[in-house]
């Protein structure tokens, strides 16, 4: 059998074959951390169950408002106060505002009562969290229905995030947030099932809550529409909450436009450029969220682990890798505040996508010139899938020494390397199950 040195400057160091044997699995975990994680059996349900969500998700298609109820205003002093009164006149009639926005119908809350939970508002939810029997379905339900919405833009829950006066972009950033931290501080929340889904809920929903920005997003919405009396169902979905799925149908309307109606195709692109600032997730956003933590210690322990400016990518993965594990850590043993674990699970939403962009443009130009440096970005992106939630610590340890086995060997025949290599799949697998666990 052939033997192969594996230091540095030897031929399996170089060779194409163990460099793209090892680059299959660099291209796995890369869609692994690029894609979404959704995998569930779902409960048995029975006949009863089965008419009864099929008939309450019929009222949802038929009626006006899909499974919204009418629009309230909350007041600080709780009370629930209707939009419309009895004579059809509508305004805010509270004293001092909590928030003002639509509730569940009786039909959108009987599918919800199932454990699936459609017409989903932030502040709503929030207000309610006490009455909401298990907050895990409720955060699937977030997940869900935004993939969905997202990826079916011409269905009615879709259309229905346009409907006027549905929720307040100024409320459902406030109360994102205080959502977001509610979960990772819930006396049930349980890192190794349900880390995955709070950070896949921030991940579909992130944008800065920069409420002087949100204003500008709405006034340039308002703008647009005193030009436009088409782009009503824009403006309102941007009112209602701004997020970066807003930016493909904005940039479709805006290119459907003539030339000669330039004034609106510059505003519209400015609220284009606006949005993606709140909403963009790149190397720039990182420093500024470390700064962010109230734990600055912690911060000043992360910030070291940034890695350098000047660093090639393999170096960037692997420093941004390490981050995310670092952040997961945090989290998952309880010693930081709720509103730090959900700054650092956004810390590493962006560092995930951070690694997306350099491992893409890495992979495009060929991948890592050696294996010793394929193998160090199998353990870089290791760490990473644990940062997401898609390994726990133990499977993470398991992947790790596997591949320290690999990177200490002097000598190698290529049937023990790929029998070595074929343990670490099982990362993919661990991936699978972690999703199934995470929703079901």
């Amino acid at each position: 059998m052939l033997l192969l040195m594996t230091t540095p400057a030897n031929l399996v160091n170089r060779s194409p074959f163990y460099r793209h044997a090892v680059q299959r699995l660099l291209v796995l975990l890369f869609l692994l951390l690029a894609q979404s994680v959704f995998a569930s059996s779902g409960p048995t349900l029975t006949e009863a169950q089965k008419k009864s969500l099929s008939h309450n998700y019929q009222l949802v298609k038929w009626k006006i408002k899909g499974p919204y109820s009418a629009n309230y205003c909350v007041c600080t002093t709780g009370e629930k106060k209707p939009v419309q009164n009895a004579s059809g006149g509508v305004g805010n009639r509270c004293v001092s505002t909590l928030f003002c926005a639509a509730f569940r119908a009786p039909w959108g809350q009987a599918i919800a009562d199932q454990g699936l939970y459609i017409g989903n508002i932030f502040s709503s939810d929030l207000f309610n969290w006490e009455k909401i029997p298990n907050h895990q379905d409720l955060v699937r339900g977030y997940i869900l229905e935004k993939f969905f919405t997202d990826t079916h833009p011409d269905h009615k829950l879709a259309q229905m995030r346009s409907y006027g006066g549905l929720m307040g972009a100024e409320y459902e950033m406030r109360d994102m947030p205080l959502f977001f931290e509610r979960f990772i501080a819930d006396p049930e929340f349980n890192d190794y099932r349900n880390y995955l889904l709070a950070y896949e809920l921030q991940k579909r929903y992130f944008v800065r809550n920069d409420q002087g920005a949100i204003q500008k997003i709405r006034s340039l919405a308002i703008t647009i529409y005193s030009l436009d009396n088409n782009f009503k169902s824009l403006r309102d979905a941007t009112h209602n909450q701004v997020s970066a799925s807003l930016i493909p149908p904005l940039t479709a309307y805006r290119d459907t436009l003539p030339n000669s109606r330039s004034r609106e195709k510059e505003k519209i692109s400015t609220l284009i450029s606006e949005i993606e600032k709140l909403t963009a997730l790149d190397q720039s956003a990182l420093l500024p969220q470390l700064s962010d933590l109230e734990d600055q210690a912690l911060a000043k322990q992360l910030g070291a682990l940034l890695p350098a400016a000047d660093s090639d990518p393999v170096s960037v993965i692997d420093a941004l890798g390490t981050l995310m594990m670092a952040s997961r850590r945090a989290v998952a043993d309880r010693s930081v505040k709720p509103a730090d674990a959900r700054r650092l699970i956004d810390l590493n939403v962006t560092a995930a996508a951070v690694i997306q962009s350099f491992g893409s443009k890495l992979l495009d130009d060929g991948g890592p010139a050696t294996v010793e440096a394929s193998l160090k970005l199998l353990q870089a992106l290791t760490n990473a899938a644990y940062g997401t939630g898609l390994l726990s610590e133990r499977e993470r340890l398991t992947a790790s020494a596997n591949m320290k086995h690999l990177l200490s060997q002097q000598q190698w025949q290529r049937a023990a390397f790929l029998d070595q290599l074929k343990t670490f799949q099982r990362v993919v697998e661990w991936a699978h199950n972690s999703a199934l666990g995470a929703f079901t």
